[in-house]
């Protein structure tokens, strides 16, 4: 029995009801509020009242609710995608127009979306990739033209950025027809470090055999995994979607008109402008093609409210990567006297792109002097003797005088006694005469950054000033620079033992 029957049905002339009320833990006023409630309204006391507002100030007025239909209608209509985050860019202006969560609710509850668990994702893992050309992800589709003859579609997009690398339309997806769209992609975009598609022959040989040689990657998902090529998989549909909403074209030129007249690059920012990189509106986005593997910038940093004034020419977005990526701004860049790079006003240093495992705000460009010093350490590098790790590592330091000093690793049956590569470059350095280092470099094989060890640090320290850069690299160029403070904070040097 709950204790709101048991207090209405209860014999007040034979209880003690303040001992009732401590051992059910509600209040004498309950007690007796509830018995003369009951005696008006009878069974209806027994559920308690809903404690939820009579009125929510923060409710979505059902006029704002008509507005956000009626803009998904409108957008699938036109053949658009249609989903939360496009309806509030269109609808921004609109007073009281809430955040994308409750537009989506109220897409469900007026049965303008679908519920499908079963294409919930099944893991919260990030297959995303974290720089621009780092991965392009690549797939074919079916399409008929108005006489019934199919086609295919050749898609690639970004896997990070999703722009729309290229739309193909063709006879048939053969390997030289894939070839030809992805260099004339790579002329506007640079190649990427490599491609995803699916298991595909032509994707898998054809193509991985022919762009080999240019030190492109080829990888594809397992068989009958689908899933992880979903991106890609999923722009198909916003490409058909389009499509659909256009007349079928006759010729293959006219399917590819369509395409250059509203590709991906314009449907998805020219009215999903919503894209955002690192919390920022991706507005004003390139792909430098020189390089490969490039974290994402945003030149107009204009928060996701911003007036449709400020918009203007949207629609004729691009894709820009620059060497500050994630600056707010452009900083200053001076020379350093005797020195390479390029450092910031506030004396930080930045090293150029590099891979994608290091997304970091510290980049800066790839100078001549840089490379003098990258090139050293690469040549020496291949003379490593690593038999017991293979790990093979090359550094260069470059001196006041402006001469560069390489060295590698060199490894010993009894492991302590192997050397540094850090180590080797200041040994030839110091037997040349030379006692102060104004920039190191190092470089290393493999996906995970090679920093210099604890040891190298400090020999580093004996000769080098707290802001000398030290650039750690891999085979594609500099991934990360940091200032010799940054590696070695509160360190020991020289100057501590002076004066004893």
């Amino acid at each position: 029995m709950s204790v709101r029957r048991a207090i209405v049905e209860a014999d007040v002339s034979m209880m003690n009801v303040a001992e009732f009320c401590r051992t059910h833990r509600v209040s004498n006023w309950f007690f007796w509020d509830l018995r003369r409630r009951y005696a008006r309204e009878g069974d209806l006391v027994l559920t308690p009242k809903s404690t939820a507002p009579h009125r929510v100030p923060s409710r979505t007025s059902p006029a704002v609710e008509d507005a956000i239909v009626a803009k998904r209608k409108e957008l699938l209509e036109a053949g658009l995608d249609a989903g939360p985050a496009t309806i509030r860019f269109h609808l921004d202006t609109l007073d009281g127009l809430p955040s994308e969560s409750t537009i989506w609710r109220i897409l469900v509850a007026r049965g303008q979306v679908v519920a499908q668990p079963s294409k919930a994702p099944k893991s919260r893992r990030s297959l995303t990739a974290t720089r621009a050309n780092e991965v392009w992800a690549l797939d074919d589709t079916d399409w008929a033209l108005a006489d019934g003859t199919g086609v295919k579609i050749l898609n690639i997009i970004d896997d990070h950025s999703r722009l729309d690398i290229a739309s193909q339309a063709m006879p048939a997806c053969h390997g030289p027809n894939v070839l030809a769209t992805m260099a004339t992609a790579a002329q506007q975009h640079g190649w990427p470090e490599r491609f995803w598609s699916d298991n595909a022959r032509v994707f898998t040989h054809t193509l991985a055999n022919a762009v080999q040689p240019l030190g492109v990657i080829a990888s594809h998902t397992r068989p009958f995994s689908p899933n992880s090529n979903g991106k890609v998989e999923r722009f198909h549909q916003t490409v058909k979607r389009w499509l659909n909403a256009q007349p079928r074209a006759d010729t293959l030129d006219d399917l590819q008109h369509q395409h250059d007249n509203q590709r991906a690059l314009t449907i998805i920012t020219g009215n999903r402008c919503h894209i955002f990189v690192n919390g920022r509106l991706a507005r004003t986005l390139t792909l430098d093609p020189t390089r490969r593997s490039q974290p994402l910038r945003t030149t107009q940093h204009q928060p996701r409210g911003m007036s449709r004034d400020n918009r203007e020419g949207c629609p004729a977005t691009q894709h820009r990567v620059g060497p500050w990526a994630g600056s707010r701004t452009a900083p200053v860049r001076e020379r350093r006297p005797g020195g390479a790079g390029a450092r910031l006003t506030n004396g930080t240093w930045r090293a150029s792109v590099g891979a994608r495992w290091w997304a970091t705000d510290r980049v800066a460009v790839m100078t001549p002097e840089i490379q003098e010093l990258f090139d050293a350490a690469r040549a020496i590098q291949r003379r490593a003797y690593a038999p017991y790790s293979n790990y093979q590592v090359g550094a260069a330091v470059r001196t006041a005088s402006g001469a560069v000093y390489a060295g590698c690793n060199v490894e010993n049956a009894a492991y302590p006694q192997g050397c540094c590569a850090e180590a080797s470059a200041i040994a030839a350095m110091v037997g040349a005469g030379e006692r102060v280092i104004v920039e190191v470099l190092v470089v290393a094989d493999g996906d995970r950054l090679a920093s210099c060890c604890g040891g190298c640090r400090q020999r580093i320290r004996e000769f080098a000033a707290l802001d000398t850069p030290v650039h750690t690299c891999g085979p594609d160029g500099i991934r990360l620079t940091l200032t010799l403070d940054q590696l070695l904070p509160y360190s020991f040097g020289p100057e501590n033992l002076e004066g004893f």
